[in-house]
This record gives structure tokens, sequence and C-alpha cells, in this order.
């Protein structure tokens, strides 16, 4: 890649969280980040902050070279919002992508954390999303699980990061002992550094593809209601 690009630029999208934002990034630096309005939709506030990162910086959208996004899990339409976006920008300038998992987005914020780390998002109901890691690493793939039951089965002095860890913090202590907390942020800039470093190793696609763990609420009420 380093051939094709020279000091090469990511825009990240994220959008799967209650804040959506934007950054950009080159040649592993962190060039800008914009928080989008929390009390306005994604899909208002999102295309905004595209083009005010763009011109804080002085560059326009042809001068990305890779575009990534936040493909959850996480809010559905908030997951579609960005990967729509950022699909569509890199389809119009003949760009690759790069989808990251908001599990290890979180993680990035706070990876220096000794110890194994479970990231956990709050999907309501008792039930969450889950991921864990050691050491820079994904040691468990990203999955819906039923919250009590995923606690049953961690491991002692286990640390927690993520909404759903402060969400259930009194459970998670009642049944993990020694649990650790750490709090992290979902943000673009995050995205942005795992997509470098998954371009330092050639690791692009031409489309990010939604991270659907669990089936949404309006698929979920069709097949109470159709008997499925």
């Amino acid at each position: 890649w380093i051939e094709e690009f020279i000091m090469p630029i990511i825009l990240a999208l994220s959008s799967s969280g209650s804040t959506a934002s934007v950054s950009l990034l080159r040649d592993g630096e962190i060039l800008t980040e914009i928080l989008c309005d929390h009390e306005k939709t994604h899909s208002e506030t999102l295309m905004p902050a595209v083009e005010k990162a763009l011109r804080v910086v002085g560059l326009k959208a042809a001068d990305i070279d890779v575009f990534a996004a936040d493909a959850g899990p996480g809010s559905f339409t908030g997951v579609r919002i960005g990967v729509c976006a950022v699909n569509a920008l890199a389809a119009a300038l003949n760009k690759p992508v790069i989808g990251v998992d908001s599990l290890t987005a979180h993680y990035r914020d706070i990876e220096e954390s000794a110890g194994t780390m479970a990231v956990l998002l709050d999907a309501r109901g008792g039930r969450g999303y889950a991921a864990k890691f050691m050491n820079s690493k994904m040691i468990e793939e990203p999955s819906a699980v039923d919250i009590e039951e995923y606690l049953k089965v961690t491991e002692p002095g286990t640390g927690f990061t993520g909404g759903g860890a402060f969400a259930y913090k009194k459970l998670i202590m009642q049944i993990v002992p020694d649990a650790a907390f750490v709090k992290s942020e979902l943000r673009a800039s995050n995205v942005a550094m795992e997509a470098w470093d998954r371009l330092c190793q050639n690791d692009t696609e031409r489309v990010v593809k939604p991270l659907y763990l669990r089936a949404s609420q309006a698929e979920r009420m069709y097949d109470i209601r159709h008997g499925n």
C-alpha cells in the first residue's frame, strides 16, 4: 500500500452510538475530530460534520485515500447512516473502505489497560453486545449476549468498559469477583486509528458491511406478529 498512498489520508465516521463523530487521519496522525450535536439525529449532523472536518484541515473529499466506518453493533439506524455514507463516498470516488466494529473502537480508547478487558454495550432488556481483548488483541469475537449469563462465565479480575459496563455495574460486581471498570468513548478517532493499522496490513474492502448481531426491534415485532 505504501507505493499506492503517499502520506495516506483516512476519513472515519462513527455513528452507532448516541453521539456521532467524524475524524481525519494522515499518515497515522489524527488531524481533526468533529463531535456532532447529540440533540440532533445522526442523519442531520453527520454529513455537515464531514464537510466541516474537511474544511478545517483544507482538504476536499477527492483528497481522501480510504474511508472508514464504525460498522456496529449499536443503534441499527445509526449504523445504517454511517455505513451508507461511507460506502456512497467511497463508491463515488472509487476509493477503498475499512469497517471497524464498535467494540474494537471502544477498546482502542483504553488499549493500554493491562489484563483481560471485556467491552460491553447495552442492548436493553438484559441483553448486550460483548467482545474481549488482551494486550491489544481481540481474544473473543463480538457477540450478542444475555448479560447475566455472560457474566457467569467471565473470569475473576476481568476489566469492563463500554456503556453496558456501567449500566450493569452493580450486577457485574455481584457476579464477577474483583471486576475492574474503565471508562471509554466511541469516537471516530478510534475508528481512524484502527483503520490505519489495517491499512498498513493492506486490509481494505470495497464495501463496509453492517455488523448486526441481533434482529432489530422492528424485525422482532414482525416475527412475533406473524408467529415466526
